[in-house]
């Protein structure tokens, strides 16, 4: 269940703030929860300080007039200390980014950047706000792949410096999660990837690394897979994998297409399709895409 705290000005923005909960609670995965009618009870203050504890996301309507509210900057005071121990993201909701002042100027930290709202429409946003959250709660690791520079050369193949962004969105700790690449596996050349847990980076200041192994498996139907086994990658954190893509010079004047599967035991399995195409001397990725059909089947081949 998506846990999410709304934090606004009654005066200003309770209407928007009931909307945003009732169009959320349409989707049965996600539980809003917004902030109470407050005043100045000490029991009121521990009550929302709990809620913010438990939440996955923290929504504050950051409006003109609702930036004046105390309540909703103590609200997000409160949840700031949360940020900076990467435990969720703020998203605000706002007429106007130049009003941001403070922690929401920070880019150092998980903000989103939110949402403007759409004042004669305003369920258009909530609506946004809705697929966001349920995408960004579709699964927990998102994927970034880039291809840097070419390493080295021989007589048979040519060797490729590439980078694998691993994100978990999720606030815990994932656990034995697996990379499959499915390479295309073409008489007479093999495209292969390697990678090397010595080169694992963080984007955060983490003393604890995943674990990095890989596993060749020799597959019919002309593709082989590789898999990596990453363990204990933490929630809200980043890491920078080093991949070193050796393309036989048999394929060099081909387009190559394969694929990457993320599995993760308690999220299932996502799928990715990557592109490689060569210009002149050069290989650029000219598609990294995550597929929308979850049952789409392997596309592995050169053309």
């Amino acid at each position: 269940m998506i846990r999410v705290f709304i934090s606004y000005h009654n005066e200003t923005d309770g209407e928007n703030a009931k909307l945003l909960c009732e169009c959320l609670k349409e989707e049965g995965k996600i539980e809003p929860e917004l902030a109470l009618e407050r005043d100045v009870a000490i029991e009121n203050a521990e009550m929302i300080a709990n809620k913010i504890d438990s939440c996955n996301f923290f929504i504050t309507f950051y409006t003109t007039k609702g930036k004046e509210s105390v309540w909703v900057n103590q609200e997000l005071g409160y949840a700031f200390n949360h940020v900076k121990q990467n435990r969720f993201k703020i998203i605000p909701i706002y007429n106007n980014r130049t009003d941001f002042e403070g922690f929401l100027t920070s880019e150092s930290h998980n903000f989103y950047k939110g949402f403007e709202l759409n004042e004669e429409k305003p369920e258009e946003t909530m609506k946004k706000i809705k697929k966001y959250l349920t995408e960004e709660f579709g699964h927990s690791i998102k994927l970034d792949f880039r291809i840097e520079d070419r390493v080295k050369s021989s007589h048979y193949f040519n060797t490729l410096k590439a980078v694998i962004w691993i994100t978990n969105i999720s606030s815990q700790k994932i656990r034995d999660a697996t990379l499959d690449f499915v390479l295309p596996d073409i008489s007479p050349g093999i495209l292969n990837i390697t990678g090397n847990s010595k080169f694992i980076k963080t984007q955060y200041d983490s003393k604890i690394l995943p674990e990095f192994h890989s596993n060749k498996i020799k597959s019919t139907n002309n593709i082989k897979r590789i898999n990596f086994l990453l363990n204990d990658i933490l929630g809200l954190n980043a890491y920078e994998i080093p991949l070193e893509i050796e393309i036989p010079k048999s394929l060099e004047n081909q387009n190559l297409l394969f694929g990457v599967y993320v599995n993760i035991p308690l999220f299932g399995t996502i799928y990715y399709q990557v592109k490689m195409e060569k210009t002149g001397n050069t290989w650029k990725l000219s598609e990294f895409h995550l597929s929308n059909n979850p049952d789409e089947k392997i596309k592995i081949n050169t053309k």
